[in-house]
């Protein structure tokens, strides 16, 4: 049974974006099964025809990153949100993801991405997909936080190549509606020659 989700983004100055999300029931990743550790495979289906598929991601990593993980408290962390000094005699504490900052952050989110991988889809693609076949395009600037890469090198063996993106949004008045697109102003792909680029059919992009 599939849980579907009907949705409809209506504005004045732009196009309206009407279809629906389906999501299949959640599979569990993992030899114990733990309810932790999940994916739901599903379709993105817009009125016009277009699609999409979708993978949804969920595990301990995760959970932290979107609603509470525990941290180490320090006096700087502390100041920042205005905890209790009381605090720092326990140690360690409970906060909203979006209040876990600089490297404890990003060791959050590549502990999420190697969980991802692990899950059977990306087993599948993987294993399709030869070391000189594939190429990790991470985008400046969150998608370089992200260590997919090192998730490929310690869950697979792979050295993968990645190609640093910087790209950002610019006004476009040809657009319709948005009045804006995204512009590549670094592509960093001079480590590898034609046949290589050639030789490439697997990409994995790392945006936000």
């Amino acid at each position: 049974m599939t849980w579907p989700y009907t949705f409809d983004f209506t504005n004045a100055s732009e196009p309206e974006i009407q279809g629906k999300l389906h999501l299949m029931p959640p599979k569990l990743v993992g030899a114990t099964k733990s309810s932790s550790d999940a994916y739901r495979e599903g379709t993105l289906a817009l009125d016009n025809g277009r699609g999409l598929e979708v993978l949804l991601y969920h595990n301990p990593y995760t959970t932290a990153f979107f609603y509470l993980g525990e941290v180490a408290i320090s006096p700087q962390l502390s100041g920042l949100f205005g905890l209790p000094a009381a605090l720092g005699e326990v140690g360690r504490v409970q906060l909203p993801g979006q209040f876990i900052l600089g490297g404890h952050r990003t060791r959050v989110v590549h502990r999420a991405v190697a969980a991802m991988m692990q899950a059977p889809p990306w087993v599948s693609l993987l294993a399709d997909a030869a070391q000189d076949t594939l190429a990790v395009f991470p985008i400046l600037r969150e998608g370089a936080k992200y260590g997919i890469v090192e998730a490929l090198c310690d869950d697979y063996n792979y050295v993968a190549d990645e190609i640093l993106v910087d790209a950002h949004h610019v006004d476009a008045p040809d657009v319709p509606g948005y009045g804006r697109r995204t512009r590549i102003a670094v592509f960093k792909d001079n480590d590898l020659n034609q046949d290589q680029r050639d030789a490439m059919t697997t990409a994995i992009v790392g945006d936000s």
